[in-house]
């Protein structure tokens, strides 16, 4: 693991965000999907020296998960086609969430789908440091350590503990407001 301070990750921000842009803008290969492992294990062990100097993250320290790494993977969603690209790291797992806790597993994957250098409401958020820790608070915080499960109620609480948390107030706007109004929705009861 490297030994990035918050501003040389700060600065990486655009280029984190580029490198996964050129996973979703790659150029098709006909006759297969294209495997882009090497590249997501690139951008994962970037993740992981982010997300491991998270502040304030006694309980669900990186070295707790599965191979003492977050996981990141990638697919761009095509099915049936010769288009299909996917990539994983440390035995990420794709969903349709920006990252997710696979249940009863210390694996939390990153889903770089939603990852960009440009941020779209629900869509995609930039990498920035506090993004990639909030998320990480989100997910080894309230799904791993506390155990919470992604029913409404409880993915409320999950939300809380990350706004509660010091990465919060540097999050982007876009991710702010989305992650409010997905907040809204579950302390609400709906999914």
């Amino acid at each position: 693991m490297g030994t990035l301070n918050h501003t040389e990750a700060m600065g990486m921000c655009q280029t984190l965000g580029a490198k996964i842009d050129a996973l979703k803008n790659a150029p098709m290969q006909k006759g297969g999907f294209r495997k882009v492992d090497k590249e997501v294990i690139e951008i994962n062990m970037i993740i992981n020296n982010v997300v491991s100097k998270t502040n304030d993250i006694q309980g669900f320290e990186v070295k707790k998960l599965h191979n003492g790494s977050v996981s990141s993977a990638y697919h761009n969603g095509l099915v049936n086609t010769e288009e299909i690209i996917y990539g994983a790291a440390n035995d990420g797992v794709n969903s349709v969430a920006m990252a997710n806790r696979m249940p009863g597993t210390n694996i939390i994957t990153f889903n770089l789908q939603s990852w960009s250098s440009t941020e779209e409401f629900g869509v995609t958020f930039n990498p920035t440091v506090e993004n990639l820790q909030n998320t990480y608070v989100h997910e080894a915080g309230g799904h791993f350590a506390k155990g919470l499960s992604h029913i409404p109620k409880e993915h409320a609480k999950v939300i809380e503990i990350q706004m509660k948390h010091s990465s919060w107030k540097n999050t982007t706007p876009i991710f702010k407001a989305w992650m409010n109004k997905v907040h809204d929705n579950y302390k609400d009861g709906k999914n």
